[in-house]
């Protein structure tokens, strides 16, 4: 901050308690891919979050999502992978707590990840994949019987 208390030239200035991603992307590719099925094929989609992922909330994030039936989403599944790490969270709808938990794990995978690319002197993009699905009323074997009501992003 300056002296009037205004931010300093070429200073960004952060949401408190959300990390900026924008700080780790030069050298990571964030692919982002959303489920559409697990029935009969498995099928999923490429998706690019608007804005930062890490600052948008859970309500955020489902309504940007697209897929039809929102209401009937009961947990929404998020999978971070990268080279040496695998993380798989499930956070129940309006549990926003428990997403904000879930992104500060992402940052430290994504931080750790990094070092350990950067110290093994890799070279090249660090490739770091998201995977989204939904679970919706009903256990996983129940929903897949019926196509409808599975997934639907």
């Amino acid at each position: 901050m300056g002296r009037n208390g205004e931010p300093r030239p070429g200073h960004q200035s952060r949401k408190k308690g959300v990390a900026c991603s924008r700080s780790f992307s030069a050298g990571i590719s964030f692919n982002y891919r959303v489920v559409l099925c697990r029935t009969t094929v498995y099928k999923s989609k490429r998706w690019h979050p608007k804005g930062l992922f890490l600052e948008k909330s859970l309500s955020e994030l489902i309504n940007e999502l697209l897929f039809g039936h929102k209401e009937g989403i009961r947990t929404l599944k998020i999978q971070l992978n990268c080279p040496g790490f695998d993380v798989e969270e499930a956070i129940g709808r309006g549990q926003e707590d428990s997403y904000n938990s879930t992104k500060k794990e992402f940052m430290r995978v994504v931080k750790e990840c990094r070092k350990k690319h950067i110290k093994a002197n890799s070279g090249g993009i660090l490739a770091m994949d998201f995977t989204i699905e939904t679970v919706r009323g009903g256990d996983c074997e129940q929903m897949g019987r019926d196509d409808n009501s599975v997934l639907l992003f």
